[in-house]
């Protein structure tokens, strides 16, 4: 064996020779990593079959052809059962909504003290007279009040999403 000039790196003749040989006798090309070629061919068998799955999955899943492409203030809610739109609606109000508004919808969220208007409380007065289209329509566009955003866009939200938390603020509304 043979030191190099550093002093910390040992050359042993051959060994790169050999390895090649090796190589060579498993049927591997001598510039080819078996394990980086493995990688990439299953990552992109992963990937191809990721992609098929999803597409089943859209095409055969819940149709959502009940959903209208436009929304006005006296549409009602489209979907067909209300008490499970409102389950599949508390945890969006939790995630979007209650940071303001509050987990009970009274407007007394961890946000809301901090914000120059309070938010509005969800279980009484006019909200909670208005219609389902109109909620939607507040929810998706957001509320602006002279000049200022009072209330942010659901931007991330899809439509389905918006009108099961608008069947779970029906569920708030105190009687």
């Amino acid at each position: 064996m043979e030191e190099s000039r550093a002093g910390r790196c040992i050359f042993r003749p051959g060994f790169l020779h050999n390895g090649l040989k090796m190589r060579y006798k498993l049927g591997m090309k001598s510039d080819s990593d078996p394990v980086r070629n493995f990688s990439l061919k299953t990552f992109c068998l992963g990937l191809l079959i990721l992609l098929v799955v999803a597409e089943l999955a859209a095409c055969s899943g819940k149709n959502s052809s009940s959903i209208p492409a436009t929304v006005t203030e006296s549409s009602k809610n489209p979907l067909p059962d209300l008490v499970i739109a409102a389950s599949s609606g508390k945890p969006l109000f939790s995630i979007h909504c209650s940071m303001c508004h509050g987990e009970d919808g009274s407007g007394e969220g961890l946000a809301g003290g901090s914000l120059a208007l309070k938010p509005t409380d969800l279980t009484a007065g006019k909200v909670a007279s208005d219609s389902d289209g109109k909620l939607f329509l507040v929810i998706k566009n957001g509320i602006i009040k002279d000049g200022k955003q009072t209330m942010p866009p659901a931007k991330k939200v899809a439509d389905e999403q918006i009108w099961q938390i608008v069947a779970y603020m029906r569920s708030l509304v105190k009687k």
